[in-house]
């Protein structure tokens, strides 16, 4: 005799239901996990360039201020001095360039010779006004972080770009760098794409895994509706015994 086919659907399907749920519930908690990983590895990154960013300015603001201030030389020359030194620094890294601006002129050291001279508070353009009072705000401010949209010297566009800006003392200089939002989504989607081949991998471990409990209950099921199967044949031999048992018994008393 064999497990009913209605047996067989109900078990298969209370196994397969409860797999499936479960396949989702892991799959929704590892994405999740993925996210966050995603997001804290990118706040983490962020925040070591703004360190970066800060570690550097603050040292060249200090190189230039005590050259200002204490080198016995013409300020002319204690200038272009250290514009040779920026300006060098510059030509080896021009994805994190520094520039040096003035409160009341133009700027002093910048990648692009175009700019350099111009005073963007006397600018036509309303924005470069407007981001030349941020600039100098910034520069005095506790944070010294701001964000605006700047031309990318090695794309040619203009991108959002987050800088470090720092006020020289005793004079109406001030100095900043950053980088470039771009740059930063670039290193993004290479953490994104770390952790979503580690969720992928995760992924194909879990669904072998669903794979070989799947065969592990079928093999179970299996043994189970053999013992069945054993265990009915031999209650059908007893029976059909003893069916034989009573009726040569009927047939004796018939005979006397």
């Amino acid at each position: 005799m064999k497990l009913s086919k209605q047996f067989k659907i109900v078990t298969y399907g209370i196994f397969f239901v409860t797999i499936f749920v479960f396949l989702i519930v892991n799959i929704f908690q590892q994405f999740n996990i993925y996210k966050e990983e995603v997001s804290k590895e990118t706040k983490k990154y962020i925040q070591i360039e703004k360190s970066k960013l800060k570690e550097k300015v603050d040292l060249f603001a200090e190189q230039f201020e005590y050259i200002l201030n204490n080198v016995n030389a013409p300020k002319k020359h204690k200038i272009e001095a250290f514009k040779k030194i920026i300006e060098n620094y510059n030509k080896h890294h021009l994805d994190k360039y520094i520039f040096i601006d003035s409160e009341k002129g133009g700027i002093l050291v910048y990648p692009d010779s175009k700019l350099l001279g111009i005073n963007l508070l006397k600018s036509n353009n309303e924005k470069l006004r407007k981001l030349k009072e941020m600039l100098i705000k910034a520069s005095h401010s506790k944070e010294h972080f701001i964000v605006y949209e700047w031309i990318n010297p090695k794309t040619g566009k203009k991108e959002l770009k987050i800088s470090y800006v720092r006020h020289i003392k005793h004079s109406p200089y001030f100095i900043g760098s950053g980088i470039f939002l771009n740059d930063i989504n670039k290193i993004k989607n290479e953490i994104k794409n770390y952790y979503l081949n580690e969720f992928l991998d995760s992924m194909v471990l879990f669904l072998l895994l669903i794979l070989l409990l799947t065969a592990l209950f079928y093999v179970l099921l299996k043994n189970i509706e053999n013992k069945l199967k054993n265990d009915l044949t031999v209650f059908e031999k007893f029976v059909r015994k003893k069916k034989y048992i009573k009726i040569k018994s009927i047939l004796k008393n018939l005979e006397i």
